[in-house]
């Protein structure tokens, strides 16, 4: 997840890691499943925490967000040289509709809430 056009490399991806904790910045993280192999690390993770703050372009919602994706990292001499980041944004988005149409809690891996 990341708004606008960073900078690329570690100055980039430490930028957008910072503006994300200033978008939510009660955001809890946790990692669930972490598996290796050659030159590649996935990392299976869940977020969640209260939009208070400008994410990129879109202005705070303050709506409680519940969220988890999929990390793939690629190696080269130790360091981290590409990163692919899966999330259900469209999910995200289609909870968040639902919500306000059915007025019911939906349970799909991912939700947003005004309240916890």
């Amino acid at each position: 997840m990341r708004a606008g056009n960073p900078t690329a490399g570690a100055a980039g991806q430490k930028q957008v890691a910072n503006d994300f904790r200033a978008a939510f910045p009660d955001l809890k993280h946790g990692t669930e499943l972490l598996i290796g192999e050659n030159d590649f690390v996935v990392a299976r993770w869940t977020m969640q925490g209260t939009n208070s703050a400008q994410w990129g372009n879109q202005p705070a919602t303050g709506k409680f967000v519940n969220m988890s994706g999929v990390n793939i990292f690629r190696f080269e001499n130790g360091k981290v040289v590409e990163i692919w980041n899966h999330c259900d944004d469209l999910g995200n988005a289609l909870v968040s509709i639902a919500k306000r149409q059915l007025g019911a809690p939906i349970y799909a891996g991912s939700f947003v809430s005004s309240n916890r």
